[in-house]
């Protein structure tokens, strides 16, 4: 009886794939349509994936897919259908180019597959780009040291401060001023003594320019880490504050008042731990002495008059700030 019953399984199981056979084989014959496999479905082996380029850079996504040929691709950009035209190509193959990339190009992009037994969507890859990149026409050489500060004109020059000997291919020492194209204004023509350091910028509503840092010299003339220059460069000798250390930071409030900041202890002779402020004129505030335990770094005026400090100090105007 076993072997019966082994037989007959055999035998029905032989009859089902003859039959199988038999139905494909009549489709073949008369083009009947036939249920497609598993294998004829389009289906993605090797997903795009996320770019990440400069601007103006070339860019590109690819899909790998199979199934039944022939297939047919289509991309898209924020779920919209891409065309091949100024700057793309390979809209409808499987690997999209982006030459060269605009800032109109960043956004999410996919593809949709198909054949003719259907079509299925890739997952989704990002574009990104940086938008900052170097102005190739900006190259203004510095030898000799580094630049430690920057303060633009309202025309657009550049001031630069740091500890340099040369600029733009000339013998300029710390302090120096660049036209908009980044050539050396010759008409602007402060030197600080061999050694010295320009920590610190800023530019007045009348144009001068107040300069901190750690020297005993500009344009020629005794100025100790603190001092004004005229527009041209030449030194402003009414403006002639003292100061007991480094000149790290300076701010200008817009009733002319001149913020310092740095390792100091004493401004305008008299006691100013690390902060103080001066009128227009350099005289000495009065008014202002909130004093800190240790070295101010930078400076920044709010819209509201405020004044925000950062430094090394923990505390500042008697309150713990750390």
């Amino acid at each position: 009886m076993p072997n019966m019953r082994n037989a007959v399984r055999t035998a029905r199981n032989l009859y089902i794939i003859l039959h199988t056979i038999a139905a494909m084989l009549i489709g073949v014959m008369t083009g009947m349509p036939q249920r497609a496999l598993a294998a004829d479905h389009p289906f993605i082996s090797i997903q795009p994936t996320n770019q990440y380029r400069d601007l103006g850079q070339s860019g590109s996504f690819s899909v790998v897919a199979g199934g039944t040929e022939p297939l047919y691709y289509q991309w898209l950009k924020d779920g919209l259908p891409l065309a091949n035209g100024t700057n793309v190509t390979g809209a409808t193959n499987s690997t999209l180019t982006i030459n060269p990339l605009l800032e109109t190009d960043v956004g999410d992009y996919t593809v949709v597959v198909g054949n003719q037994y259907g079509s299925l969507t890739s997952a989704v890859a990002r574009m990104d780009l940086n938008l900052i990149t170097a102005d190739a026409s900006f190259n203004p050489k510095v030898g000799g040291g580094n630049i430690y500060c920057l303060a633009i004109q309202p025309d657009g020059k550049v001031l630069v401060g740091g500890n340099f000997s040369s600029l733009g291919g000339q013998s300029l020492r710390s302090l120096g001023r660049l036209m908009v194209d980044g050539t050396v204004d010759a008409a602007f023509k402060t030197n600080t003594a061999k050694g010295c350091v320009v920590y610190c910028l800023a530019i007045q509503a009348d144009g001068k320019i107040v300069v901190g840092g750690f020297f005993s010299n500009i344009g020629g003339q005794s100025q100790t880490n603190l001092g004004r220059l005229n527009m041209d460069g030449t030194v402003d000798r009414t403006f002639n504050p003292s100061v007991s250390g480094v000149v790290n930071c300076l701010a200008v409030q817009p009733d002319g008042k001149i913020l310092v900041g740095g390792y100091f202890t004493k401004l305008g002779a008299q006691a100013r731990p690390y902060l103080g402020r001066l009128n227009g004129d350099g005289t000495l505030d009065t008014m202002f002495n909130p004093g800190a335990n240790n070295g101010v770094f930078s400076l920044a005026i709010q819209t509201d008059g405020k004044l925000v400090v950062g430094g090394r100090f923990t505390t500042l105007g008697g309150q713990t700030r750390q």
